[in-house]
């Protein structure tokens, strides 16, 4: 930096103001070049720093969790980071076929569970459109078992290490316009900790809020981000006694909530998508687009956590997991809970979520008037656009007419 006093100048904040820009969306992800330049007392360039960087906001408002003033619905997916072969290592090719088959499916959000993913994932989320929550490399979940889950979050000894976990992600994310919501963590109690990061948050990077779900309707939280809940809990969340009720759960400890008007409600995890599942899906929807302050959520998970291994009898390759490798401790078939299979091919669950999560819905009415004269069939169908920022014109409808399936 420079001189200034005797000390040297170690950050600056440099503002200024730009024309007419087109806002960022998962829909039409516009971006532009920023290309900052440090000049020397003689004009000469000594540094050049160049980003993308979008333009948008995103804030609560009351019980709606707002994109550019628009109350997007989160058609979202936790994804681990994995590879078949490579393990938890993701290269460029594995996460564009991710983002490729996310955006094929319908999908328009995730959640990084439950750690900072690799710099490239958000660079391409920004460019390639998808709603991003981040989410803090914190989860003490295996404490509740053994003593108190909460032991670590109230203990002094251990505040700085929350801390630093949060401010490494926020300070090193913090330029990428696809993060809507920064998380403090995943199944790590709630205790003064939480408070604390949840203002330093608020202090730090005013322009996004916040979520943590065993914080439950505490005020460490923006967002309603329930684990799991059933339909009809669901819809009890939206009202105020449902966000702020308090919780002795095991692992789910909190206190009864101290606000007094209620939040926006996004399913951090839901529709645990292990073995046959997913087929609630569209009740969860008809409540969700049916409820006041209800915007969707994350499904549990992405893709079945196995390894490519070759059995050492017949030389057949196979998906490994669970003891596979001859460890003693193992979460059984816990890791194969995706909807799609280690090299990514969809599970059949998945047909039903790109059903339910489609930005087009199509109905057909047929005049009854036509039916009681025995005339021919009047009908009429009804196109409806669940973007929340694009027109269908990019679209072409093609229809045909048939009887017992002959043209």
């Amino acid at each position: 930096g420079g001189v200034e006093g005797g000390e040297v100048l170690r950050s600056a904040v440099l503002e200024t103001s730009v024309g007419p820009v087109r806002l960022w969306n998962a829909e039409e992800p516009w971006l532009y070049t920023l290309v900052v330049t440090l000049r020397g007392e003689d004009g000469e360039a000594v540094d050049v720093e160049v980003t993308r960087v979008g333009f948008r906001k995103v804030e609560c408002v009351g019980n709606k969790f707002l994109v550019n003033g628009v109350a997007p619905y989160i058609y979202g997916v936790n994804r681990h980071e994995h590879d078949q072969f490579l393990g938890k290592y993701c290269d460029l090719a594995s996460m564009t076929a991710d983002i490729a088959l996310l955006k094929q499916y319908n999908f328009n959000a995730v959640r990084c569970s439950h750690y900072p993913n690799r710099s490239l994932w958000y660079a391409l989320c920004d460019a390639y459109g998808l709603y991003v929550v981040d989410e803090a490399n914190i989860e003490t979940h295996g404490l509740a078992l053994e003593t108190s889950e909460q032991l670590l979050a109230d203990a002094p000894d251990w505040h700085e290490a929350y801390q630093e976990r949060l401010e490494r992600m926020v300070l090193r994310d913090r330029n990428h316009a696809c993060i809507i919501m920064w998380s403090l963590g995943n199944e790590a109690s709630y205790g003064s900790v939480h408070d604390r990061m949840y203002a330093w948050l608020k202090q730090s990077d005013p322009s996004r809020p916040v979520q943590y779900e065993p914080c439950g309707g505490a005020p460490a939280t923006d967002v309603i981000c329930p684990m799991y809940p059933s339909v009809e809990k669901l819809r009890k969340m939206a009202k105020l006694e449902g966000q702020i009720a308090p919780s002795w759960e095991i692992g789910r400890t909190w206190p009864r909530g101290t606000h007094t008007t209620t939040r926006p409600v996004i399913m951090c995890e839901y529709a645990h998508a292990m073995g046959n599942s997913t087929g609630n899906m569209d009740e969860y929807w008809a409540v969700i687009r049916g409820t006041d302050g209800l915007q969707g959520g994350f499904i549990w998970d992405w893709m079945d956590q196995g390894l490519v291994k070759k059995d050492a009898v017949s030389g057949k390759e196979f998906w490994a997991y669970g003891g596979d490798y001859g460890e003693s401790v193992h979460d059984g078939n816990f890791n194969i809970n995706g909807l799609v299979f280690p090299d990514r091919t969809p599970h059949p669950g998945m047909e039903q979520v790109k059903y339910v999560y489609a930005p087009v819905a199509m109905t057909m009415t047929w005049a009854d008037a036509a039916k009681a004269r025995g005339s021919a069939l009047q009908g009429a169908v009804t196109v409806l656009n669940r973007y929340d920022f694009s027109s269908l014109s990019h679209l072409i409808v093609k229809w045909r007419l048939e009887r017992d399936g002959v043209l």
